[in-house]
């Protein structure tokens, strides 16, 4: 920077407005210079040297203290070249120019006595927990053991991979975890953020953890441990090795499934898993349902299997249910396991048994080993309802246990988080594969260090792989010390500013004294990050300001990451975090120099972090410059002497001589100045004067001592007993930095925390709809929730409860705003909602209540019903009714019946599609859409079949079990005046009401054979709680006519078979309900069921009709060879009946006639005669007309 003032401006002027900072001040020289002359001017004399015109002002670093002249080098640890060079060249202070570069971190990284903590390994600053043991339980395979430094949160790692198991209706998880080297004792133990005593189903079982200090921690935790074990002791909750294989296969019916189990496997547990088991009936009430599913094995390779049994799996849930079947290998091995449903699978829509083999469990040979020195846990919990999938998050603060030394003797382990006995414990704990003996400890050095500093803690995990040194140096800078050997022992450095000086150092016992500055930028604070309790042991901020700012002036701020320092939840104020960043801070400004020298055995007394006295030669001022115009030299070709164009007449003194030899390097020596006018400058030292030529440029330095304390940062042995010593100024202020009031912590996250780590808050819901949606068609809730943390959220979890009972009945993951839950059932539902975050930690729930009712799915009314009848068949067809429509059911009601749906019979009960041929039966046919829960068209559509009685069709039977209604009647039923009654109020009470009754009518057809089966009922149902004089009109009671009263219903039920009917030992089909239709059979027989589920509602058979008919049959036979003495033509099978019959004869002589004989159901004898009675040989066709088939 160059710059014209006007003459009569004071030194002092010119040097405040060269802007320079204050705290340079005291390190500016200012040199007044005029033609060959210069000088410099002291500071106490700037405001009175008034610089006269012409005169050139050089500001400038001082050349003296730690400068030391050209040989001190300006090094900056990423612009050391750019600030020397700007420091040199310029000879101003441009080195304010670039320093803003510089970091002060990491200046302190390369120069301090004590650099800040780093962390060990791979871990980096931008992970706040710097660990895999910071946000979930990982599975570390070939990982390392974790080491719990201190006090620290540690979500421990997996020792085994964890399973699930059933028992009865619910699912428990069990599970294995280390909290690393031990002891260790617990002062939480948490699932996510809940405390563990509040689950339900909790059994832990700890390995090598303190019990004494960890239920003083957890009293709660007391009932809920099977077993405090210590050293190798085998843990019973989780002892063997179990693998856990997990599938979602279906199973059906007759179809194996196939899964191999691990090798080395002793058992298996194979888990059928029920997305509900259960039945409903009519009223959708649910009914026990069960399911048989068989089990086999065999070694992999052999060909036979060995049968395992056959379970049995009942329930009544909707809920997901779990059955476990544990096979007992014969032999350690890897097998292969076969699982088979052998129960019918349902189609019915009242009935859920889809069955899945979702996990096989394999028992391996060799239970897990306890080791003496790790801490673990072992653990079962209720997963039903608590857990989602495998416990992922089980987390706690976990306390170092480690002896304390006393000056004499080891304690017991305790708790300790003081950095000294952390870092013996390092060196002497089994974390080492060979840990370091006491006798190699400097044990008093770290007794100094805790009793004196007591203050200092140390909180951290180690959970990856790295090495002693970076530990033991991220312990010590937590308690402000530095690592070293001392008498080959393991010691600490601390910072011994204010300590006593041990030795000397000077030109007369030293050599080669180097000196370096760090130019800092300006830094206002430090912003100090280490962890905090009180926010989920995330990152957070304090701040450190040097002396003389605050909040409200600074502005520049630097970052020092704190390793291992942690805030408790009890720390009222900055704590460590603020002591260390005011003493770093404090070195970053008062210890910016470093020096390097070198010495032989003096350096023996010294060690690391000791204050020494150091005194070396600086430059004061230069003398002069000029070039060389005489030169003297003695027989050995040393330089005697040498004369400057220059006359220089300093005082006598000890000067410095910088001589340039053209264009080779720099030789500097000692020289004394002229003791007269000759000018003649004479050598102090052996100096070759080889390569010193008339006309190399000289310079002229006056020489003077320096003497410092500084403390030793490195001792670097050489050969010889020689060392090279490197310190830094013992500023003993920089101790004082840390004291006085600390400031309160007040909790803030300035650095953002990973989004998957927060937990989301509950979900709302802004509106939703009950509807029925298409493909398949069903009842689904759709609504519209928002996320309240959006940023947060990454699904929505939809959880379907039965409001009444509370078991499950569905979850699902969300990844939009619109959720769509199905309602399986007519009930009432919970519906709950949760936010789960990336770490799959969920949210509070939102909850809302849902109902399903029945009207909401009713299949509208069937249109564009048609009937076309082609023969004996009646082709009906219908408009769709789209998804909502399952299948559609069709009734007939006989010709002259009254009543409607409930008193026609079923012709078809499931037809899927628009149009169906049936029997062409005069009357009416009715139809109506069955829902996908069995929900029917709330009235049927009816077509009118117009057609006569069908021609071809031949009544065989007609049964009417009318009036008096013979057979067998269940309590309940009455014969009355009205007809067959069902009377519930006179039955026990209960939630529906069924009798039945069985006609004593049995219709033999004589013979087997194919008859269409129709029938007529008419009955009716009404209110036994309603009064005459109630009713009003006639017309105004729906149920006087009876036709669609949902509480009651009747249903024909029809039993046929193939032999005598009359005979006892006669074989029946079972009983099904009655469809119109074609039956083959000879024996027939009905009964009829009644259902109410009211005790007030009363069905009544008035009158019942079965008509069995036969269908014409037609026989025909062509061009029959008939023998002279005729042919036997059998029908095959016979008619029920003697058929008619026709035939014609052909090639008959004239007057020739037909004989027909023996004619019956069965067939007849022909024989054609001449006029003379002699039987003629001819070819004849023949026809017979009559009906049915006799089987």
């Amino acid at each position: 920077m160059s710059q014209t003032r006007q003459e009569g401006a004071s030194v002092a002027d010119i040097v405040r407005d060269a802007a320079i900072e204050p705290r340079f001040l005291a390190a500016v020289q200012v040199t007044i210079s005029r033609g060959a002359n210069s000088s410099v001017v002291p500071m106490d004399q700037w405001h009175r040297v008034r610089p006269r015109s012409g005169s050139h002002v050089l500001i400038g670093p001082r050349v003296n203290g730690p400068l030391a002249g050209l040989l001190l080098a300006a090094v900056l640890p990423s612009a050391a070249g750019a600030v020397a060079g700007a420091v040199f060249a310029s000879g101003t202070l441009g080195y304010a120019l670039v320093y803003a570069a510089v970091s002060i971190v990491g200046s302190l990284l390369i120069n301090a006595l004590i650099p800040p903590p780093v962390s060990p390994g791979r871990a980096t600053q931008d992970d706040p927990n710097h660990s895999i043991t910071g946000s979930g339980n990982a599975e570390n395979r070939y990982g390392v053991y974790p080491t719990v430094l201190g006090r620290h949160q540690i979500f421990p790692p997996k020792t085994a991979r964890g399973y699930t198991e059933g028992e009865a209706d619910n699912i428990y998880f069990r599970g294995r975890y280390t909290f690393g080297y031990g002891p260790v004792a617990l002062e939480t133990l948490r699932i996510g953020t809940t405390p563990i005593t509040e689950f339900e189903g909790v059994e832990l079982e700890f390995l090598n953890v303190d019990e004494a200090e960890t239920l003083a921690n957890l009293p709660d935790l007391a009932p809920l441990v099977t077993a405090w074990r210590q050293g190798t002791e085998a843990m019973s909750l989780y002892p063997d090795d179990v693998a856990e294989d997990n599938f979602s296969v279906g199973l059906e019916q007759d179809v194996a499934v196939v899964r191999t189990t691990r090798d080395r496997a002793v058992s298996v547990t194979v888990d059928v898993t029920y997305q509900g088991l259960v039945a409903f009936d009519g009223n959708n009430n649910k009914q026990t349902h069960s399911v048989d599913v068989g089990y086999r094995y065999r070694r992999v390779g052999d060909l036979d299997w060995i049968d395992a049994g056959t379970e049995t799996h009942s329930g009544a849930s909707t809920a997901n249910l779990r059955f476990s079947k544990t096979i007992q290998l014969p032999d350690e091995g890897e097998y292969d396991v076969e699982v088979t449903r052998q129960t019918e699978d349902s189609e019915a829509t009242t009935v859920r048994d889809d069955a899945y083999l979702t996990a096989l469990r394999s028992v391996q040979s060799g239970s897990l080993p306890s080791h003496a020195d790790i801490a673990e846990v072992a653990i079962r919990v209720k997963a039903s309802d608590q857990l989602n999938g495998q416990l992922q998050d089980l987390n706690g603060v976990a306390l170092q246990m480690a002896p304390v030394w006393n000056g004499a003797t080891w304690s017991a382990p305790q708790p300790v988080r003081h950095p000294a006995w952390i870092y013996a414990r390092s060196l002497m704990g089994p974390m080492l594969a060979r840990p370091i003996g006491e006798t190699r400890i400097q044990i008093d050095d770290l007794l100094d260090w805790a009793q004196q500093e007591p203050h200092w803690t140390c909180d951290a995990v180690i959970d990856q792989s790295t090495t002693v040194a970076e530990v033991l140096d991220m312990i010590c800078a937590t308690g402000r010390a530095r690592r070293t050997l001392r008498d080959l022992k393991y010691s600490i450095i601390r910072d011994g500013g204010a300590g006593p000086v041990v030795q000397q150092f000077s030109p007369r016992n030293s050599y080669g004294f180097k000196g370096s500055i760090t130019f800092p930028k300006e830094i206002h604070g430090f912003r100090v990050r280490c962890l905090s309790e009180r926010l989920e042991w995330q990152q957070d901020e304090i701040v450190a300001y040097a002396d003389g700012y605050d909040a409200s002036n600074a502005s520049e701020f630097e970052t020092l990451d704190l390793r291992g320092v942690v805030l408790a939840k009890n720390d009222a104020t900055g704590g460590n975090a603020w002591r260390l960043g005011r003493y770093h801070l404090a070195q970053a400004i008062l210890r910016p120099e470093e020096f390097s020298w070198s010495s032989d055995l003096d350096h023996l007394r010294v060690n690391m972090g000791d204050k020494v006295r150091l005194v070396h030669d600086v430059p004061l001022i230069g003398v002069g410059s000029g070039r060389i115009s005489q030169i003297t030299s003695d027989g050995s070709g040393n330089l005697i002497s040498f004369t400057l164009d220059e006359f220089l007449s300093p005082e006598a003194g000890d000067y410095r001589i910088c001589l340039r030899r053209g264009s080779e390097t720099e030789l500097v020596f000692r020289a004394n100045p002229p003791t007269s006018y000759d000018g003649i400058w004479t050598v102090a030292e052996t100096v070759n004067a080889a390569g010193i030529k008339l006309g190399d440029l000289v310079s002229i330095e006056e020489m003077t001592q320096e003497s410092m304390e500084v403390l030793i940062t490195s001792i670097q042995h050489g050969e010889e007993m020689q060392a090279k010593l490197k310190g830094v100024p013992a500023a003993p202020a920089v101790l004082l930095a840390d004291q006085g009031a600390i400031p309160p912590y007040v909790p803030t996250i300035t650095t953002v925390v990973p989004r998957e780590t927060l937990l989301a808050s509950a979900p709302r819901i802004i509106g939703s709809v009950i509807e029925v949606a298409a493909d398949p068609a069903r009842v689904q809730w759709v609504g519209e929730v928002v996320a309240q943390d959006r940023f947060i959220t990454s699904s929505l979890l939809a959880v379907l409860l039965d409001l009444e009972s509370g078991a499950e009945v569905s979850r699902g993951e969300v990844s939009s705003n619109t959720v769509t839950v199905d309602l399986p059932f007519v009930g009432d539902y919970a519906l709950k909602i949760y936010s789960r975050n990336g770490a799959g930690v969920l949210s509070a729930a939102v909850v809302e209540e849902v109902s399903r009712d029945a009207a909401v799915v009713k299949p509208d009314l069937v249109q564009g019903f048609g009937l076309r009848v082609l023969g004996d068949q009646a082709h009906l067809t219908w408009d769709s009714l789209g998804p909502v429509a399952k299948h559609y059911a069709i009734r007939h009601l006989a010709a002259g019946s009254s009543g409607c749906w409930n008193e026609a019979v079923d012709v078809e009960r499931a037809v899927v599609g628009t149009s169906v041929a049936v029997p062409a039966l005069a009357g009416s046919y009715l139809i109506k859409a069955v829902g996908h829960w069995g929900d029917y068209s709330a009235a049927p559509t009816v077509i009118l079949s117009t057609i006569a009685d069908l021609v071809g069709f031949n009544v065989v039977q007609e049964v009417a079990l009318h009036p008096d209604f013979v057979g067998d009647l269940d309590a309940g039923l009455s014969r009355t005046a009205r007809g067959l009654q069902l009377l519930p109020e006179g039955l026990p009470p209960q939630d529906s009401y069924q009798a039945t009754f069985t006609s004593s009518q049995i219709t033999d057809l004589s013979a087997v054979m194919t008859s269409r089966v129709t029938a007529a009922l008419d009955w009716f149902a009404f209110d036994l709680g309603e009064h005459w004089s109630e009713w009003g009109l006639w017309f105004d009671v729906a149920t006087w006519s009876g036709s669609e009263v949902d509480p009651a219903g009747l249903q024909l039920q029809i039993s046929t078979t193939t032999e005598d009917p009359n005979d006892q030992s006669a074989v029946w089909t079972d009983w099904a309900g009655f469809l119109v239709g074609d039956y083959l059979a000879r024996g027939f027989r009905f009964r009829v069921v009644f259902t109410s589920t009211s005790v007030t509602t009363s069905p009544v058979l008035k009158a019942l009709t079965v008509t069995i008919d036969v269908p014409d049959r037609i026989v025909e036979g062509a061009d029959i060879v008939c023998p002279a003495e005729g042919v036997q033509v059998s029908f095959d099978p016979p008619f029920l009946g003697k058929p008619a019959i026709a035939v014609d004869g052909q090639g008959l002589p004239v007057g020739a006639r037909s004989v027909r004989t023996a004619g019956n159901a069965s067939g007849f004898h022909q024989q054609f005669l001449d006029d003379l009675g002699q039987g003629v040989a001819c070819t004849f066709d023949y026809i017979a007309k009559g009906y049915g088939r006799l089987q």
